[in-house]
């Protein structure tokens, strides 16, 4: 139970880190949208650039996971333990990426619903507050 909290723990803490970083890439995203990209292109895109990351750190995570967990506890000398606990660290593997990307793009959900206008727009949206100028403002 506690590894799948501190699993969700983690897809809130890459929610945040992915949310931050994606709105500084919103005009990029926009120019890429100016440009004529399909939805399904724009989501490749901005997906991608969490995907590879996530995806690298689970090829590299899964074995050196395996050799961290064997130097601590030993070799198991039971094959059918052996294939058990190889199919559910995979099984745990596929279930955080799966969640990680998930989290991503919904973090980027913001940024990909949004028009060209707004996601190139460098000021935020809204009225301009501290006061009323009806002629000239100097």
């Amino acid at each position: 139970m506690g590894a799948f909290q501190l699993l969700l723990l983690c897809w809130f803490a890459l929610y945040l880190a992915v949310k931050y970083t994606g709105d500084e890439r919103r005009p990029d995203v926009g120019l890429v949208k100016l440009r004529g990209a399909t939805r399904g292109r724009t989501w490749a895109l901005v997906g991608g650039q969490s995907a590879v990351p996530m995806l690298a750190g689970a090829v590299l995570g899964l074995p050196l996971g395996y050799l961290v967990a064997t130097a601590v506890t030993g070799a198991i000398d039971d094959p059918a333990v052996v294939s058990q606990a190889a199919s559910l660290s995979v099984g745990a593997v596929a279930v955080a990426v799966v969640g990680a990307l998930l989290a991503a793009l919904l973090a980027e959900r913001r940024s990909l619903g949004a028009t060209v206008a707004e996601l190139l727009r460098q000021a935020p949206a809204g009225p301009v507050r501290g006061g009323t100028c009806s002629t000239w403002c100097w």
